[in-house]
């Protein structure tokens, strides 16, 4: 169309921006408000103050902060403790996630039944995997011991020893979470044109140069995001610990997130509870910001 000049008269429709899409996310940015948001605003209110369940609260400012780090003594070594359990169970999940895939990426045969297999730990609840691992280490009727008995070995006080049994609850974490790596991680190996290792070993390259040069490049950005999410898990994780041990035997298992809980529910002390949990997603954003900023560079953003 001209413009009474002579002129082709120019639109901005292709300037304007399409609200419909962002409509569309609206219901989702609520209820992630009203789930996340309102109850992380309420636990740092709480941080804040002498919250109690029963009478008034008051506001403290950072006193129990303050408390927690010159004070209480388990804190520290709580932190300590988390970060351990963090990063020892991710590394050991991500080495056994990665062999089991690279594993099943070679099987051609009943791979359906495999995968399932693989992922029975993960369809179980991790309340209930926690009680069935507590009655299989019992240290006095436990499954295990009564197993090494049998063959003459001594038993092992696996949940009651503080050498063993961090080691005990690393090794079932690694049992009930690996799978939705081992999938995830399945799925990025799929994902790569087998075109690739073909052309590749036409020009002599060995499977250990295959792996370095073509299956992890390829695979790093799925790397990259099932650890960002484990890191997440790791550092908050409540149910497995607090069914197995509770934190114990002498606080050797003792996490953040259990902390919080014993603090909050066994003491009544909800303010120093709620300062607990502000502390552990301090802790979780500085393990994770890391790998977060290496993820969104690896995808250029």
């Amino acid at each position: 169309m001209r413009s009474f000049f002579g002129g082709r008269r120019t639109t901005s429709r292709r300037h304007r921006v399409d609200p419909y899409p962002y409509l569309l996310n609206v219901p989702a940015v609520v209820v992630l408000v009203i789930v996340i948001g309102v109850p992380l605003v309420k636990v740092v209110i709480m941080s804040l103050s002498n919250y109690s369940f029963i009478g008034d609260s008051t506001f403290t400012g950072l006193d129990n902060f303050i408390y927690l780090f010159t004070k209480d003594r388990t804190v520290w070594a709580t932190v300590r403790t988390t970060v351990v359990w963090t990063v020892v169970s991710l590394t050991l999940e991500f080495l056994f996630a990665l062999i089991t895939s690279l594993l099943l990426n070679k099987i051609r045969h009943l791979k359906g039944i495999l995968r399932a297999l693989i992922l029975l730990p993960w369809v179980v609840p991790p309340v209930t995997a926690g009680l069935v691992w507590k009655t299989i280490l019992d240290s006095d009727s436990g499954v295990l011991n009564n197993i090494l008995e049998g063959l003459g070995l001594p038993a092992q006080p696996l949940l009651a020893s503080p050498n063993q049994a961090m080691a005990a609850l690393i090794l079932v974490a690694v049992w009930r979470y690996s799978p939705f790596m081992v999938i995830s991680l399945l799925a990025g190996l799929q994902s790569i044109d087998h075109e690739l290792y073909e052309a590749s070993a036409l020009d002599g390259a060995r499977p250990a140069q295959q792996f370095w040069h073509i299956t992890w490049p390829l695979l790093r950005p799925v790397v990259l995001v099932v650890v960002a999410m484990g890191t997440v898990w790791r550092v908050g994780h409540f149910d497995l610990v607090n069914m197995m041990t509770g934190g114990g035997p002498a606080g050797s298992t003792e996490l953040l997130s259990t902390l919080a809980y014993g603090k909050t529910i066994d003491q009544l002390n909800g303010g120093v509870g709620a300062a607990v949990a502000v502390v552990t997603l301090v802790v979780t954003l500085l393990v994770g910001f890391p790998i977060f900023r290496r993820l969104l560079k690896e995808r250029g953003a």
